[in-house]
């Protein structure tokens, strides 16, 4: 006579990891003996995990173990994956040859927690930030580098590149599964066209946020022209000499006077001078760091001295 009560444990052929939605992980029971799932009606056998999911097993004969498939849905999430509870439906039964009832309780250390560290995650992540460079910015690096904040519980990371907003393939640039929150473009890119960047965060199950919200920058390696608009008199007495100058839009200017150092200066100055002749100098940066290599240059001379020498006059008396 057969008096041994079957058990059951249950473990995965899935390796740990964390899983997301639409991820198929396994289950498997394993019985101390043989058994058979049987009984009237439909009978079946219901497997609660502890992500919120319920899997049903159909009915088998004289069998040690049975597998389920276990694919995540939406919604589901769990740290250690584990069995909750096994319930019979309604007229089934779960026992062996000589009738004894599997104990659906899992006695401690046989459950799936137990054995394997598989975590079902279906929520993706934040959205990550921007960082550098600045919305509509310009830069003279043809290989610049991008950056952006990290997001919590975000290992990885998705870029693109493009010269449209759109973002439509085939695409300028482009990098996935970036495990730093900095990237620097290995192509070089077109001078004077706008390129458009945004990127996503991914987590260790593969969920994956939003796209940022993009920004753009544009390259420009041409340096700007700067031009005089007035200067003084190429010969004056005055005592404030002004000058006014342009550049690009948006350009910062510097000012050398004779062999004097380079100052920042805006885009007029007016200043005093010693007599004599002298020459003012003016250099515009632009807003991509580009310096005008050939600065604008004026020369002139200030004399401020009286004419010197005697005057005759003759009144037409010998």
């Amino acid at each position: 006579i057969d008096k041994s009560v079957p058990t059951v444990s249950v473990t995965s052929t899935t390796g740990n990891g964390s899983y997301k939605a639409g991820v198929s992980i396994n289950v498997t029971l394993t019985f101390t003996e043989q058994v058979t799932l049987a009984g009237t009606g439909t009978p079946s056998l219901s497997i609660a995990l502890n992500s919120g999911a319920s899997l049903q097993v159909s009915p088998f004969s004289n069998s040690t173990s049975v597998a389920v498939t276990y694919t995540v849905a939406a919604g589901q999430t769990t740290s250690d994956l584990t069995v909750s509870s096994l319930t019979l439906s309604s007229g089934a039964t779960l026992r062996d040859a000589a009738g004894n009832n599997v104990i659906l309780s899992i006695a401690v250390g046989s459950n799936l927690a137990d054995t394997s560290n598989i975590q079902v995650d279906t929520t993706p992540p934040a959205q990550p930030t921007l960082s550098s460079p600045a919305n509509a910015s310009f830069t003279n690096n043809t290989n610049p580098s991008l950056s952006w904040n990290a997001v919590a519980d975000a290992p990885k990371y998705d870029v693109q590149v493009d010269q449209a907003n759109s973002f439509d393939q085939p695409l300028v640039a482009e990098v996935s599964d970036l495990s730093l929150t900095a990237w620097t473009l290995t192509i070089s890119l077109v001078d004077g066209v706008p390129h458009y960047w945004r990127v996503r965060a991914k987590d260790a199950a593969g969920n994956t946020s939003n796209w940022s919200a993009f920004r753009w920058f544009s390259v420009d390696i041409t340096p700007p022209e700067t031009t005089f608009s007035s200067t003084p008199a190429s010969m004056t007495s005055g005592v404030n000499h002004t000058f006014t100058f342009t550049s690009d839009v948006g350009a910062t200017f510097e000012g050398k006077l004779d062999n004097g150092s380079w100052d920042a200066v805006s885009s007029a100055i007016a200043f005093g001078v010693s007599d004599g002749q002298h020459t003012y100098q003016v250099r515009a940066t632009d807003p991509a760091g580009n310096v005008d290599p050939t600065p604008a240059s004026f020369t002139w001379t200030k004399d401020t001295a009286p004419p010197s020498g005697s005057l005759e006059i003759n009144y037409g008396y010998p």
